[in-house]
């Protein structure tokens, strides 16, 4: 595969980070996420539709951190994230990670929430799920992580069923372990923290807690702020939350 120049990655990361990845091809974003990949010596797993799950570190060994983003294609802020942690070697420094930064490569070209008019977070099931989707499914089953963590944004197409609010900027759905709120309260004062008691039909959050993963979370940003602020708030909480 070709390998976009250090170079040319240094120049468009100078500036405007953030708008540029927004506005790239899924291909090219994918492009810039294998090359850092490589860099860190990252195991790369290639899907269906050419989604990437990336691996490192030693599975046998804690914390065991899974993080998805990008099922929905209008919602990059997650993605972007994780993009801006790989390149500044970012990523926690202990145990064993595994990242799917776009789970829809469609979706994500097409900047929509629905691939083929799917809501793959909905589909999380072995009656629904596409191969993608249960390939991922598959890899949380085999080696349940200690961790598992979704992003995701608010005020997008066709968002209507989920919160937040449009007057909440940040919110933290989360499962098993309370969250520190000292820490991420740093972050802003208005982060709504909800623990799950009820959730969503054919979800990766549902999927992870009946694989009985130990610490659940789904990560939401308004996406009526700016891009840099949302951005900020997903890699903050993947530091946070890979902490044990």
């Amino acid at each position: 595969m070709h390998k976009t120049p250090y170079g040319s990655i240094t120049s468009l990361l100078r500036e405007n980070l953030q708008e540029d990845i927004a506005s790239m091809t899924y291909d090219v974003y994918i492009e810039y996420f294998d090359t850092f990949a490589d860099r860190l010596g990252m195991d790369i797993d290639i899907l269906p539709n050419n989604t990437r799950i990336y691996s490192l570190g030693d599975r046998s060994q804690r914390p065991s951190v899974f993080i998805v983003a990008g099922q929905h294609g209008d919602e990059k802020a997650g993605s972007i994230a994780l993009l801006d942690l790989i390149r500044n070697e970012d990523l926690p420094s202990k145990g064993f990670i595994r990242i799917c930064p776009v789970v829809s490569p469609e979706a994500w070209d097409n900047n929509v929430r629905k691939e083929d008019g799917i809501d793959l977070n909905r589909s999380w099931t072995h009656e629904k799920a596409n191969p993608t989707i249960l390939t991922i499914m598959m890899s949380i089953d085999a080696h349940p992580p200690d961790v598992f963590i979704d992003h995701h944004e608010s005020g997008t197409e066709g968002y209507n069923d989920v919160l937040p609010k449009h007057h909440t900027r940040y919110e933290l759905r989360y499962s098993g372990k309370e969250l520190n709120k000292g820490v991420t309260s740093k972050i802003s004062h208005r982060i709504n923290f909800l623990r799950i008691s009820k959730h969503i039909k054919g979800s990766s959050v549902l999927h992870a807690v009946n694989a009985g993963i130990e610490k659940v979370v789904c990560v939401e940003t308004n996406a009526m702020l700016p891009l840099e602020y949302r951005v900020e708030f997903h890699k903050q909480i993947i530091k946070h939350c890979t902490v044990i």
